[in-house]
């Protein structure tokens, strides 16, 4: 499985790029062998429209890593998000709180307040990345890099995220084993349908419920592995077709119980 890794700025992305051996491609996307890494800009809409194309292109789980303010949490804290806030819009979106510890991130329009998590990007990856994936494929992972007390240092940023790209990979697993799952159904769906219509062009009179029954009877032989029935040569009867489905759905019973 691929993932898309999206940051703000060229210093958060500059140990991903040392670490994986990324290599540039055109509008600031970086390419491994397994990682993309997207630079998108300051702020929320930047940030949206750079995802989008990111994920338009390559429709993979999506990972937000970058750096943060925080009223809470002192410099050098690594935090999953629990939930986004868009502060000018009173918006709130929910992507996969993957661990702990992890905590509400305030996207603002302009630097000097501080939230438990704060940036700038945060809400506007969200509303890129949820045109193309579901809630459940998008993660944000912030690392604290400034407070109230402790102004913002761009040069602590390399290794503040560099400190914390295990969570690159750990994601990526987890994300991995569910991804290909899904791949694999995607698959099967697919080639079920390519032999349904093939079926159907032999067999046209059959009523809407046998074609359903038929669907569903090739989607679990694919998903077993069993092999196809050979059928007589059209033309049959509707009766003649449901007997022989139904001996099919008797077959595949043996198999796996359809309700």
């Amino acid at each position: 499985m691929r993932l898309n890794l999206v940051v703000a700025h060229r210093r958060e992305g500059e140990p991903i790029i040392k670490k994986w051996n990324l290599k540039p491609e055109s509008g600031n996307i970086w390419r491994g062998e397994w990682l993309q890494l997207q630079i998108t800009g300051v702020g929320a809409v930047e940030a949206g429209i750079k995802t989008a194309l990111l994920l338009s292109k390559y429709p993979y789980p999506l990972l937000n890593l970058g750096v943060a303010g925080s009223s809470t949490f002192p410099v050098g804290s690594g935090i999953w998000v629990e939930k986004i806030v868009e502060k000018w819009s009173n918006t709130t979106f929910y992507p996969l709180p993957f661990d702990t510890p992890s905590a509400p991130l305030t996207t603002i329009c302009s630097p000097g307040e501080y939230f438990p998590l704060t940036d700038m990007e945060g809400s506007g990856v969200f509303r890129g990345g949820i045109n193309f994936l579901t809630s459940h494929w998008i993660a944000f992972f912030k690392v604290v890099s400034d407070t109230s007390q402790t102004p913002f240092n761009p040069q602590i940023v390399p290794d503040l995220i560099g400190k914390n790209l295990e969570i690159v990979e750990r994601i990526a697993t987890f994300w991995g084993k569910e991804w290909r799952v899904l791949e694999e159904e995607r698959r099967v769906l697919k080639e079920a349908e390519k032999l349904t219509f093939q079926f159907v062009s032999h067999y046209p009179n059959l009523t809407h419920s046998q074609r359903f029954q038929l669907r569903e009877l090739i989607t679990f032989s694919l998903l077993l592995g069993t092999p196809l029935p050979s059928f007589p040569p059209p033309p049959l009867s509707k009766k003649e077709l449901q007997t022989l489905l139904t001996r099919w759905r008797r077959r595949m019973e043996d198999f796996f119980p359809l309700n």
